[in-house]
């Protein structure tokens, strides 16, 4: 499982297997979060959206990587362009860091732009550092503007459809970050339907997760 911490103040408990930094600027967030954790022993990743211009996205990117992350998280996918730019850009902060190409991997998360759902199959297929394929649930209830979870249920079954194909069609891990995820039974759920693993963004639904499955690791 992993843990997404969106605020300076979030704290994170001991039991994810990765750490995902994120908000407008995840620099900052993570170099609060190491005011109290200087050594971080679990894996680092950021997360940067897709919907940036080219300037904004590279400059944010250049930033990101002298903070020698694990990996990254790609949001707001739209289509294998965007997962490709991610790619290209990569590979040149990779040489200037004296990294070896192709080090750098990352988790493409669908979910802030509808349309990356007509697109899944090709984003899936569009970069050798693509590890996984995600579904951001609360994503997709803010875009289709559903009053509730509940309303949003048809359209988040056909969501979590088209990411499990197309991920098990080039063979990836899928990722989801519920629209709720403080029951153990709901992540028990989704664990049994096929996703990999579970994105939290709080402390109390890694602890949900945990209850649920005490030992599985979701990486």
């Amino acid at each position: 499982m992993l843990l997404l911490i969106e605020t300076k103040q979030e704290s994170s408990p001991a039991s994810p297997d990765a750490l995902v930094f994120g908000s407008t600027d995840p620099a900052a967030v993570y170099a609060s979060w190491r005011q109290k954790k200087p050594s971080p022993t679990l894996p680092v990743l950021f997360h940067l959206s897709a919907r940036l211009d080219h300037d904004d996205f590279a400059a944010l990117l250049a930033r990101l990587m002298a903070l020698e992350p694990d990996g990254l998280m790609l949001t707001d996918v739209a289509t294998a362009a965007d997962s490709q730019r991610l790619d290209a850009l990569l590979r040149v902060e990779e040489a200037r860091a004296g990294l070896a190409d192709g080090s750098t991997p990352f988790i493409a998360l669908l979910g802030g732009d509808p349309s990356g759902f007509f697109q899944a199959s090709a984003i899936a297929a569009s970069s050798a550092r693509l590890i996984g394929l995600g579904l951001d649930e609360k994503a997709v209830i803010t875009a289709i503007k559903a009053e509730t979870p509940r309303h949003a249920q048809p359209v988040l079954e056909t969501s979590r459809s088209l990411v499990q194909l197309a991920a098990a069609s080039a063979n990836l891990p899928t990722f989801v970050r519920p629209c709720s995820l403080e029951d153990p039974d709901a992540a028990t759920d989704l664990l049994k339907r096929g996703f990999t693993a579970l994105i939290g963004d709080s402390g109390k639904a890694v602890a949900a997760i945990c209850a649920a499955l005490p030992g599985k690791s979701g990486l």
